[in-house]
């Protein structure tokens, strides 16, 4: 079905019985049509989102049927929104917004007790031309901690880019809680800066009222790419990784694909990285660097070449640790997954070019952690989601609190001990 089929059948439903009519207001605002479609109803050029169980289409004309906006819906078997497409006609123009709705539970070990996730992502488009992105995140969660009366506490992340005609976008992302009813808790942490299209960021302006002075938080590298979708946080980030590595991004193609049995890995022959498309923050973190560091491997096996034949004439061979590197990645570039026939795992425990991208990987991924809790220091009661912290966590929590209130599990908080004669 397409949308001006929808429209069509809109007007001729206005007297169907499954259709609210109402007359001009005297704002010049009226609902023309509202109706719902069978979930296996198809609309041309828009994908049924998983778990859809409705479609409902709204049409509303406004200044006295000049302008008007389609909005369609769809929902899931309990009411909720999973997707929302509003189209606004208006002078000859179209203004689409598409929004994307997820609703989680997640558990917080500071008051030991679930919260609620909500997870929208917009796009809006102007006649099919790119805007603006928008990606808010509000968690609620009730609980008390030892020296804090039962208050709810609410946390909310957004990030609002806008994109720029000559390329590029530019984004503000703010962070801020409070307790529900309390105006004077707000804490905020709030960032201006640019994207370029190569995903480099530039931080312009950081401001807030955390404890931790804002312009601390300005020395942090992942401060504005946190609650990017993991795409766009690769290609971020992998400035500052390859920089701090002495790696040119030029040389190198990095894309995201789905590995079953790999975080990600470098091909030499194509000068190529693959990461994981379905990591969390801290793996990402973690298997770019290790990937970028083969990639320096390749740069100083060849730099080891030049060693070697300059040490035949001058007598100097240059950094000995480096040439051993080097020289082993032109050994180890010789074998395949497939001929080490079963013996992946030994290889890369005790080849040196792995031991020696673990030692990189692992160093970046702890000084991410370490980051990231000053910022979960200040706002403790938000999702790991909300703060780039392991979201898995949330979800696997949430389900443990759960099975412990059925009683399907009990916590044991003094070990017990069974002596056995």
């Amino acid at each position: 079905m397409k949308i001006n089929q929808i429209r069509q059948l809109a007007k001729s439903l206005v007297k169907g019985q499954n259709v609210q009519s109402n007359n001009f207001n005297k704002a010049g605002n009226r609902l023309a049509a509202k109706f719902t479609l069978p979930k296996t109803s198809k609309i041309e050029g828009i994908k049924t989102p998983k778990n859809t169980a409705s479609i409902d289409i709204v049409k509303i004309e406004k200044n006295f049927g000049e302008s008007s906006s389609d909005i369609i819906s769809f929902k899931d078997k309990d009411g909720f929104l999973i997707k929302r497409i509003r189209t606004d006609n208006a002078n000859g123009n179209k203004l689409t917004t598409e929004s994307n709705y997820k609703f989680e539970e997640y558990y917080n070990f500071a008051l030991e007790t679930r919260g609620k996730l909500t997870d929208i992502k917009r796009t809006t488009k102007l006649n099919d031309e790119l805007q603006s992105h928008t990606r808010d995140m509000v968690s609620i969660i009730t609980g008390k901690t030892e020296n804090t009366p039962p208050a709810t506490y609410i946390t909310r992340s957004r990030l609002d880019t806008q994109e720029f005609w000559f390329g590029g976008r530019k984004e503000t992302q703010r962070i801020e809680s409070k307790i529900k009813g309390d105006k004077n808790s707000i804490k905020f942490l709030e960032t201006k800066g640019t994207r370029k299209n190569n995903g480099k960021v530039q931080l312009l302006n950081i401001k807030g009222n955390t404890k931790i002075s804002p312009e601390e938080f300005a020395k942090d590298p992942y401060i504005m790419t946190r609650i990017y979708p993991n795409k766009d946080f690769i290609h971020s980030i992998k400035h500052y990784i390859s920089a701090t590595l002495n790696v040119p991004t030029s040389v190198c193609n990095i894309k995201t694909e789905k590995l079953k049995n790999a975080y990600g890995y470098y091909k030499p022959a194509t000068e190529t990285i693959v990461i994981s498309s379905g990591l969390e923050k801290y793996d990402i973190v973690n298997t770019l660097a290790h990937e970028l560091r083969h990639k320096k491997q390749s740069l100083i096996a060849w730099k080891a070449i030049g060693n070697c034949l300059k040490g035949f004439v001058t007598g100097n061979y240059g950094n000995k640790n480096e040439n051993i590197l080097g020289l082993k990645f032109f050994k180890g570039n010789g074998l395949s997954v497939m001929s080490l026939n079963g013996k992946i795992k030994k290889y890369y425990n005790a080849c040196i070019l792995e031991k020696d991208a673990r030692k990189y990987g692992s160093r970046f991924e702890k000084q991410y952690e370490k980051l990231t809790q000053k910022l979960s220091d200040e706002f403790p009661y938000a999702a790991n989601e909300q703060l780039g912290q392991n979201a898995s966590l949330d979800s696997l929590g949430s389900i443990i609190k759960k099975a412990e209130i059925e009683g399907k599990i009990v916590r044991v908080e003094t070990p017990i001990f069974i002596d056995k004669k």
